[in-house]
């Protein structure tokens, strides 16, 4: 790139111009500089992340080249320039004028020809000139795109009679651009279907010697004259929607003038419609400086494919190509730099259109008619040769990008509008409409980009591409009981098929869903409100938020519940445990196991009598025993049931030993121990016995029956000491899980 005070400037890599006309550049050396909704100020944010916030008037002497890099390509696509000295010392292209240049006046139909305002170039483009001479709109021979060049007003003293211009070129789609520039369409596609017409109309007069030259002749008028007629279509549809009869009468096609057709002067639209105001500059400079400018997320991150995750991008720049998102028709329009040929996307992005204008009609050069080859989304060619067969560039990754870039614009452009109140909804275009382009209804949000799009403004088109499919290879396929089949797919969707015969499907942007009801009706609801269907919707929902998880991250879902559902269990045993060394009353379910144990076998009415320590084996409860045959209120306390917690090791006695032992009943699955508490004993050999069995307890006659006459804890009079030493072992269980 060029020098600046002898220091090399990077290059330019990336430019996004987003749906506010908010701006993000990213050059080579990982600088990013990023630009408010009107220019004013900006942020320049450093390779070593230091960020840099400035005046655009007033820039840094470092920073004036790349602001004024990313400035001439932003006046290029918005409806609003903005003019600023770094600029200015850039182009150098100012003049000054003794007088206002306002607006600009575009010739009417029968007066293209007639004056020589309208002329075919030699490379296929059609050139309109305003009848004041200030300004001129060229279309490009494939009939995509136009250019409009006119005198921007960046400074004036009106006492001195001074005005200070520059020239500025505008380059947007005949499909979506600023509502000024209606007239000035409309002009240049009627002057181009009346020149191609004339042109077939020539080449068949001037003959060819023989019937096949007469026969190729007869072909090109055809195809001249088809090309025509599409050319006035396409300029009918940009009429004024407001018109009305006038409408009508001025897309009325004229004759072809080799008929001798000549317009009445009586038919052409009044001055008003065919004036354009221009824009101006003056007040660029002091406006919006007020606008935050972010460096968090996708404004802070250098990356080159990278999109903004809740932003519309309107247009984006690369070294090979400018994109352009077309709000109202859902689609990317690509303007491919190594040849000026047209790419787009068409059918809600199942087909790619290559349009390569007249000078890429055929390798044999036969035809001077522009070509279109149209390709499947998923059959573009990897490389294709340029008009001029000098050099090939990779079409196929151009294709891909633009795919991606319009359904990253489509579902956040349909996340948007489904948060949107009702009424503002209503008020949306219909996303993909049939005609769409500059004739559709807009809110102006970014000028020459049309309006955001509701998806539920027009069914069922729009549904149509809200629910297309991008890829049926399954990610997730369940059977729930009592519930349906969910089935999630690799592009986002989910279907469900409900036990109640209810049809749901979910769009890839998880914002809208389609129901087919057991009645037939078929609705489409958005999942911020769906009215009617709430149960359907939070079950997919569900199932969506898991089916589209990683291992890892479902793993660690698992983990959380696990914990959640321990805390619970030993919240509520911990209640429990409370309650009954404060009145010494028990849970039902504790003195229902109880009477069980104590009924359960003479070993264990034996064990009673001694007064042991009996623990059941955990099957669809649990407890721990504490008995003493003497004690009347002596009884079970309750334990979480094993189930929960992944089953235990069995059941647990204690008696009498010579030294103090700590016996655990643990869990076999996990390892979380249970109980930990210490008992007196009075001899080694008389351990503890695990019982694997339900209501299976130590023989009172083996090693160890003195321990079982002689408790550890005399639970007449000292109760408090096992609770304390039970609720000791659940803070120890708490701090494991």
């Amino acid at each position: 790139m060029a020098t600046a005070g002898g220091a090399e400037l990077p290059d330019l890599c990336r430019v996004c111009i987003l749906a506010d006309c908010r701006t993000k550049a990213t050059f080579s050396d990982n600088t990013i500089l990023s630009l408010n909704s009107v220019g004013s100020s900006f942020l320049v944010t450093t390779p070593d992340g230091r960020p840099t916030r400035q005046l655009s008037e007033y820039a840094l002497a470092r920073h004036s080249p790349l602001l004024a890099a990313v400035l001439e390509f932003r006046n290029m696509h918005v409806d609003l320039p903005c003019f600023c000295k770094p600029l200015a010392r850039v182009l150098r292209s100012s003049f000054t004028l003794g007088y206002l240049v306002q607006d600009a006046t575009w010739p009417s139909p029968s007066a293209k020809l007639s004056a020589g305002l309208a002329q075919l170039q030699p490379d296929g483009k059609v050139a309109v000139s305003s009848e004041d001479g200030v300004a001129q709109v060229v279309l490009h021979d494939h009939r995509r795109r136009f250019a409009v060049c006119y005198p921007l007003l960046v400074a004036e003293r009106p006492q001195e009679a001074k005005y200070e211009y520059v020239w500025q070129t505008q380059v947007f789609s005949v499909a979506n651009h600023p509502p000024r520039w209606r007239p000035a369409v409309r002009a240049v596609l009627q002057a181009a279907a009346e020149l191609d017409a004339t042109a077939a109309g020539a080449g068949a007069g001037a003959g060819v010697g023989g019937q096949q030259g007469a026969a190729v002749e007869q072909a090109r008028q055809a195809a001249g004259t088809e090309r025509a007629d599409a050319d006035f279509t396409m300029a009918t549809t940009l009429l004024d929607a407001a018109g009305g009869a006038t409408k009508a009468t001025a897309a009325v096609r004229p004759p072809s003038p080799r008929l001798g057709f000549s317009h009445s002067p009586g038919g052409d639209e009044p001055t008003s419609r065919r004036r354009t105001v221009l824009p101006s500059a003056l007040h660029c400079t002091r406006a919006g400086l007020a606008d935050a400018l972010r460096t968090d997320g996708w404004w802070g991150e250098p990356s080159l494919s990278l999109l903004p995750p809740e932003e519309v991008v309107a247009f984006e720049w690369t070294p090979h190509a400018t994109y352009q998102f077309l709000e109202a028709m859902g689609e990317v329009e690509v303007w491919v730099h190594a040849d000026e040929s047209c790419l787009a996307t068409t059918r809600a992005g199942r087909f790619i259109a290559h349009y390569r204008g007249r000078g890429g009609a055929c390798n044999g050069g036969g035809s001077s008619m522009g070509s279109e080859q149209l390709y499947a989304a998923n059959c573009v060619p990897d490389a294709v040769w340029s008009r001029d067969q000098t050099c090939r560039y990779p079409l196929g990754a151009l294709a891909a990008h633009a795919l991606k870039l319009r359904s990253h614009d489509t579902n956040v452009a349909a996340s948007i509008a489904a948060r949107l109140p009702s009424p503002v909804a209503a008020a949306l275009p219909p996303l993909g409409g049939a005609t769409g382009g500059a004739g559709a209804r807009s809110r102006g949000r970014l000028p020459g980009a049309g309006a955001l799009t509701d998806p539920l403004d027009t069914l069922p088109a729009s549904s149509e591409e809200l629910f297309a499919a991008a890829s049926d290879a399954v990610l997730e396929d369940s059977c729930v009981p009592g519930t349906g089949r969910l089935t999630a797919f690799a592009d986002g969707r989910v279907r469900a098929i409900f036990d109640d015969r209810t049809l749901l499907t979910l769009s890839s942007s998880h914002s809208h869903c389609r129901l087919v009801l057991p009645d037939g009706q078929q609705v489409v609801v958005g999942v911020a409100n769906p009215v009617g269907v709430e149960g359907y919707v939070e079950a997919v929902l569900d199932f969506a938020r898991w089916a589209f998880k990683s291992p890892a991250e479902r793993a660690q879902e698992l983990r959380s519940q696990a914990r959640v559902r321990a805390e619970l269990l030993n919240s509520q045993r911990m209640a429990q445990l409370c309650e009954f060394s404060a009145t010494g009353a028990l849970p039902p379910e504790a003195a229902a196991l109880a009477v069980a144990a104590a009924g359960s076998g003479p070993g264990a009415e034996r064990a009673m009598r001694g007064g042991g320590m009996v623990g059941q084996a955990w099957e669809g409860g649990g407890a721990l025993v504490a008995s003493r045959a003497a004690e009347a209120g002596s009884a079970p306390l309750a334990l979480p049931a094993p189930g929960d917690l992944g089953g235990a090791t069995g059941v647990l006695l204690a008696e009498q030993s010579g030294a103090s032992v700590r016996r655990d009943a643990s869990f076999g699955g996990d390892g979380v121990v249970l109980l930990d508490a210490l008992y007196a004993a009075g001899s080694a050999e008389g351990t503890a016995v695990s019982a694997a069995g339900k209501g299976m307890v130590a023989d009172p006659g083996a090693g160890g029956a003195d321990g079982m006459r002689n408790p550890p804890f005399d639970f007449g009079g000292d109760r408090q000491a096992m609770i304390e030493a039970l609720l000791s072992a659940n803070a120890r269980l708490l701090e494991r899980l």
